[in-house]
């Protein structure tokens, strides 16, 4: 199979993940989510851009914050938004995506649910 570099970052960025999911401090904080059956086509990597733009308004104790940050650069990574996108380049350049204000405004548990699916998909379909 192919794409072991991005499958082993992935993977990475999932553990990371679950690291800063397992100590968010859930609260009446709402962002902007997107569900993936919103998503439109060739819009995964604008989805995911969506995330990156509101992952930092998660809280999480300082104990978790390096991680936060980490996982935040690592999906901002081109080898990860390469991995999300779902079209060729000029495919995905030329896609008339949602803004991510657009998205309906969800809890933070939904938040990282969806964001947790999209990840799960691409590792899926690259294995």
């Amino acid at each position: 199979m192919g794409f072991p570099r991005q499958r082993s970052m992935l993977r990475q960025v999932q553990l990371e993940f679950k690291n800063v999911n397992k100590s968010l401090m859930h609260n009446e904080l709402m962002l902007h989510t997107p569900h993936t059956d919103e998503i439109e086509n060739c819009c995964s990597t604008s989805a995911l851009k969506c995330f990156v733009k509101s992952l930092p308004q998660l809280r999480v104790p300082n104990s978790a914050a390096k991680v936060k940050a980490t996982l935040i650069k690592n999906l901002q990574k081109k080898i990860i938004e390469n991995s999300v996108r779902t079209c060729s380049a000029t495919e995905t350049q030329n896609a008339v995506c949602r803004k991510c204000e657009s998205y309906p405004e969800r809890s933070t548990k939904e938040f990282m649910d969806s964001l947790e699916t999209l990840l799960q998909m691409t590792l899926e379909r690259l294995s």
